[in-house]
């Protein structure tokens, strides 16, 4: 145990850039463990990554308005079918009241003649 402490240490104190990962690995160090921006190869993948996030907020928004379109024009139907049917029972009650007279008219008739 001893000696693997020593070379570890020697490792570390040799200028090398290692680093430790969560799991305990060692990693070499160096200008290829740069942050991921510095990279152009992962700028490029995160300018498209953007990219491709940004398109699909735009098709959400855009799929978005599309149902509230949808569900106003459906509201609109139901209330002027509401209202068709509020005009449609009322002439109903109309033609009842009509109908009625006309049936107590014919008893009178027939009583009558």
């Amino acid at each position: 145990p001893h000696a693997r402490e020593t070379s570890i240490s020697r490792r570390l104190d040799d200028g090398d850039d290692d680093t430790t990962d969560a799991r305990g690995t060692m990693r070499r160090g160096g200008p290829e463990e740069l942050p991921l921006l510095n990279k152009p190869a992962n700028g490029k993948y995160g300018a498209k990554t953007l990219d491709d996030t940004t398109s699909t907020a735009s098709n959400a928004v855009n799929a978005g308005d599309a149902i509230l379109t949808a569900l106003h024009g459906q509201r609109n139907k139901v209330l002027s079918a509401r209202v068709n049917n509020e005009s449609m029972q009322s002439d109903m009650d109309v033609s009842e009241r009509r109908m009625s007279r006309m049936a107590c008219e014919r008893c009178v008739q027939r009583y009558i003649c």
